[in-house]
């Protein structure tokens, strides 16, 4: 076991509004206008990258073209979502709140052909509008209801499920969030990029007990339930960023004298690739530890603890 120097920051994602609305340039400074302002107005915002303006497009054409939408929903969403469905154990007539729907709602139409109620969220008028008209002619309006509203802003105890769309950003601020409020028996599913994808979009990395599913093109969904969360992890699994507090130590000689004991806060700073080492810090020294080690250091995340005492 080595002593070695913390990786390098995790790179900061573009932020995107919990609806999924799109950010403007300010009237007055445009693009190039103060960075206080600029940070002020990104708070909870879209960046619309390229990808998301595609997603954009495709979706608006599938609101027009009753055939596209067919074969584009039949493609991209129908075995995603079931998938996700029957990963969160979601039952019939459960009452779901699906943030981030945009102009074609086609998990919240997969979800009502399910069997479930669906409330629809998004920020943007004309998608919400659109959302609307397409719900109504799927004959699904009386099982999705498409509000115009910020997801973040919904009471989401009231919800069986939540489900959160890939562009919606922030997720490591939303995802908490929804974590804190929902109620013991609801489940959470959001999809994540993954390869080529997470060149467009960010991803969460929520330090919990977690189902993940494995998708097509480039993503995966992470499935979960609140009542699960109050679990220890081992510290193998948690990624670099995640910090929290040392419950169990295996009997090794070497954690000792690196300060690694139980009650010990300690941060993750890096993983190395291949099943290497994991980086950690406590009390500012950094040592990295084998990953068939590191399997066996059990901790309670922060994030954990944050959740469960608010």
């Amino acid at each position: 076991m080595k002593t070695c120097s913390p990786s390098t920051p995790i790179q900061e994602t573009g932020y995107i509004h919990a609806s999924g609305c799109s950010y403007k340039e300010d009237p007055m400074h445009g693009s190039r206008g103060p960075r206080r302002q600029r940070r002020r107005r990104r708070s909870f915002r879209d960046v619309n990258t390229p990808a998301l303006s595609a997603v954009k497009f495709f979706e608006h054409m599938s609101s027009k073209h009753s055939f596209f939408a067919r074969k584009y929903k039949r493609i991209f969403y129908h075995n995603l979502v079931r998938s996700e469905a029957a990963a969160a154990g979601l039952k019939s007539n459960a009452k779901v709140l699906h943030i981030g729907c945009g102009p074609m709602p086609f998990t919240s139409f997969e979800l009502a052909q399910a069997g479930a109620y669906v409330t629809a969220v998004d920020i943007d008028p004309q998608a919400v509008e659109e959302a609307r008209r397409a719900a109504a002619a799927a004959g699904l309006d009386a099982r999705i209801q498409v509000l115009h509203m910020d997801g973040i802003e919904v009471d989401v105890k009231e919800f069986d499920g939540i489900w959160v769309s890939l562009h919606v950003s922030p997720k490591d601020e939303i995802i908490p969030r929804l974590l804190r409020d929902m109620t013991d028996e609801s489940v959470l599913v959001y999809r994540n990029p993954r390869g080529w994808l997470r060149l467009w979009y960010g991803r969460c990395r929520q330090p919990v007990q977690q189902k993940v599913v494995r998708q097509f093109l480039g993503k995966e969904s992470i499935i979960i339930r609140k009542q699960e969360i109050n679990e220890e992890m081992p510290l193998s699994e948690l990624y670099p960023g995640a910090s929290g507090v040392i419950a169990h130590v295996p009997d090794h000689p070497q954690l000792s004298p690196l300060g690694i004991r139980q009650g010990k806060h300690i941060t993750v700073s890096g993983r190395c690739m291949f099943d290497g080492p994991v980086v950690v810090s406590v009390d500012g020294r950094s040592s990295a530890v084998h990953r068939s080690l590191a399997q066996h250091i059990h901790i309670i995340p922060a994030q954990i603890i944050r959740t469960v005492q608010q």
